[in-house]
């Protein structure tokens, strides 16, 4: 093996899969600026006092914190050795754990600026010391979606249903929503009188639920401090089979009393209520389990899965988070946004993805000669919105078509003497090794579609 290697939980994206990725960002943009979210850019480093606090404790174990430079790095070096249990002296940034706190700082630091709803998406990547494994790497790009300014389960709703045309723009029709509202388990906790110095980890243990398993859960939330009583009563509660959206509604309706659980309730039927008429309504599975692991969620929170490959985990997820921006502004501010870890996804997801796979050809010219000809030819096609690259060097046509075949282009446009003369192109179909010639005034979009 050599010792050129990428680090573990990092990866390098050859030219193939590079394009992949590539169209589906194009597509994500599209899709993100059709719903009406503006484009937002962030630095790659944040400042430690920024991201601390934010994630809970267990998620900001695995920041990747930054060392401080120079003299500053010497003086902390002092500091440190005086008191071994202060390793955060020796940092003063970290490097972007995810997409939402930076979003954050954005709306604090330009209040003057941003108006009200604000709606905006990134797509960038974000860095966890997290364990490698498939489908979860240390390097990873999220696609992130958000509406700042608004209570009402509109903007709930518009996440959710952004999130649903997302995956289908880029083939991914066949998904299970997991749909819940922190304010029902927060009530619940409150209707069984769970200590609130515990609540935090219960949620952490029953995020773990499909992992783990009921008995599992109950026996880590009695070994966080909870009765054995108080823990069965409460996965009793939450953990019920997926059943039709009424069905489950209608049994929290009955089982819960606390008016935060309710008011919860309310907010869910009501984005049911406003997605009754859609076409992925039956999708949903409304999950009284659901907790989703950051601690800024505050009401409604969702997770996607692949339906026919659910041991990918989700790739999908994102909720409602009211209280973030008031530590960076002061006043409440209320929050809503979606997330997409496309990573994941293309750890799973083989072959020609549907709406986004543009066509490429390759001009393959014979003879010195005819290269300004052949130029003329790559700038007509790309005119026509078409990827046209100009082989670089001077080869035979069999040489050249075969190195196309090999870089999966999906068309030979060939130049040659012939070709020169005539004003023509001869257009080969490389997946039904089909050609044709046709006249330069005659090329069009439907030169290449016709034959497909």
């Amino acid at each position: 093996m050599s010792k050129y290697q990428t680090l573990s939980g990092f990866r390098d994206y050859l030219p193939a899969e590079a394009r992949r990725r590539a169209a589906i960002f194009d597509v994500l943009r599209q899709t993100f600026l059709k719903y009406g979210f503006d484009p937002l850019e962030t630095p790659a480093l944040e400042s430690l006092e920024l991201m601390t606090g934010k994630y809970g404790d267990e998620s900001e174990q695995l920041m990747y914190k930054i060392l401080k430079r120079g003299a500053e790095l010497n003086r902390s070096l002092d500091n440190f050795n005086t008191d071994k249990s202060n390793s955060n002296c020796l940092s003063d940034a970290a490097l972007r754990y995810d997409l939402t706190v930076p979003l954050a700082r954005v709306v604090a630091q330009y209040q003057s600026e941003i108006k009200l709803p604000f709606k905006r998406f990134q797509i960038a990547p974000v860095w966890r010391a997290d364990r490698p494994q498939k489908g979860r790497f240390r390097e990873f790009y999220q696609c992130d979606a958000d509406i700042i300014g608004s209570v009402d389960m509109a903007a709930d709703t518009e996440c959710l249903m952004v999130g649903v045309e997302l995956l289908s723009n880029i083939g991914l029709d066949k998904i299970s929503i997991y749909l819940n509202n922190r304010k029902i388990l927060n009530g619940l906790m409150d209707q069984l009188n769970v200590p609130n110095n515990l609540r935090v980890s219960v949620l952490r243990v029953l995020d773990k639920l499909t992992k783990i398993g009921r008995d599992s859960v109950i026996d880590e939330l009695a070994d966080i401090g909870l009765t054995r009583d108080m823990s069965e009563s409460f996965i009793k509660v939450v953990d019920i089979p997926p059943q039709e959206i009424s069905d489950t509604l209608n049994y929290l309706r009955e089982t819960i009393t606390d008016s935060t659980a309710i008011e919860g309730l309310n907010e869910l039927e009501q984005i049911i209520n406003y997605l009754n008429d859609q076409p992925f309504i039956n999708q949903i599975i409304i999950s009284p389990w659901l907790s989703r692991g950051l601690d800024y969620y505050t009401g409604t929170i969702y997770e996607f899965t692949l339906t026919d490959n659910p041991e990918i985990g989700t790739i999908c997820a994102g909720g409602r988070y009211d209280n973030l921006l008031n530590q960076f502004i002061g006043r409440p501010t209320p929050a809503v946004g979606i997330s997409l870890g496309i990573d994941r996804l293309l750890s799973v997801v083989t072959g020609e993805i549907k709406n986004i796979y543009s066509l490429r050809s390759l001009v393959i010219i014979a003879g010195e000669n005819n290269r300004p000809y052949g130029f003329d030819i790559a700038k007509r096609i790309r005119d026509l919105n078409i990827a046209a690259s100009v082989y670089p060097r001077i080869d035979d046509i069999r040489s050249q078509i075969g190195y196309a075949v090999n870089q999966q282009y999906d068309y030979a446009i060939i130049v040659g003497d012939e070709e020169n003369f005539n004003s023509t192109v001869t257009l080969k179909n490389l997946s039904t090794r089909e050609q044709k010639t046709i006249s330069i005034s005659d090329l069009s979009t439907k030169s290449f579609k016709s034959d497909q």
